[in-house]
């Protein structure tokens, strides 16, 4: 699938990036933002007593759907679960590695300072 859509329709909508959640209850929630500038952020949160965030990974995506990750110093044996390829879309889900669960759009952010998008960097149009 062709990525540079999803990237017009952020800017289009003057979104600095996306953030979207894998629907269904499993025993980790997984986050991918999708910055309009190429970046992504992969994070992995666990439920329970000890909740929180498990990991976070950064990436970007290419041309053509794939989706690249930074894996090195990422001390994490789960790694290599975070999605690899997009595959499609189904309205405003995306659909990731030709999975079944869909990932549905969780935030719509206006500035991603930690994606290199912050206040300063929409207002110059980036």
């Amino acid at each position: 699938m062709d990525i540079t859509a999803l990237y017009s329709s952020l800017r289009a909508e003057g979104l600095a990036a996306r953030r979207y959640q894998r629907e269904g209850r499993g025993k980790f929630r997984d986050c991918l933002t999708l910055g309009r500038n190429g970046r992504l952020l992969f994070e992995r949160f666990n439920y329970g007593e000890a909740a929180g965030l498990v990991f976070s990974m950064w990436g970007n995506a290419a041309e053509d759907g794939a989706l690249r990750w930074e894996k090195e110093g990422v001390g994490y044996s789960g790694k290599d679960e975070a999605p690899a390829l997009l595959t499609g879309m189904d309205g405003a889900a995306l659909e990731l590695d030709g999975g079944r669960l869909k990932w549905q759009p969780a935030a719509a952010m206006k500035s991603w300072p930690a994606g290199g998008l912050g206040r300063l960097a929409m207002l110059l149009g980036r």
